[in-house]
């Protein structure tokens, strides 16, 4: 039997969380990328699907993206701009090795951000 790949969550970041007063489509669409998520925490459902499937408009969903990436929950993937990825600090999927992985990558991504506004 096939097990579930795990989702770890940080303690301390899911309390920053609760403190972000996320609205009710912004929490929903956060929840649902939680379940979404690969194993380099690339949001793998696209916005018209998790519109759908939350029923409200894309427009909506595309709202709570530019708000969950404006709080630093997600950022647009580095190897394809098309797609975001979540913040491994918060959560993410799989092993040890990968969420180490997705941390240096985080880390890279904001090191160059920070030389490029210098």
């Amino acid at each position: 039997m096939d097990s579930e790949p795990i989702i770890w969550f940080s303690k301390p970041h899911m309390g920053w969380i609760s403190t972000l007063k996320l609205t009710g489509v912004q929490s929903r669409v956060l929840f649902k990328i939680f379940v979404d998520i690969d194993h380099s925490n690339r949001i793998t459902t696209g916005i018209e699907d998790i519109a759908k499937e939350l029923v409200v408009s894309s427009n909506q969903v595309s709202k709570a993206f530019k708000v969950l990436e404006e709080k630093g929950i997600i950022y647009k993937d580095p190897d394809d701009a098309n797609f975001y990825k979540l913040n491994p600090q918060i959560a993410h999927k799989g092993n040890v090795n990968e969420c180490k992985e997705n941390v240096i990558d985080l880390a890279h991504i904001k090191a160059i951000k920070q030389l490029e506004n210098d």
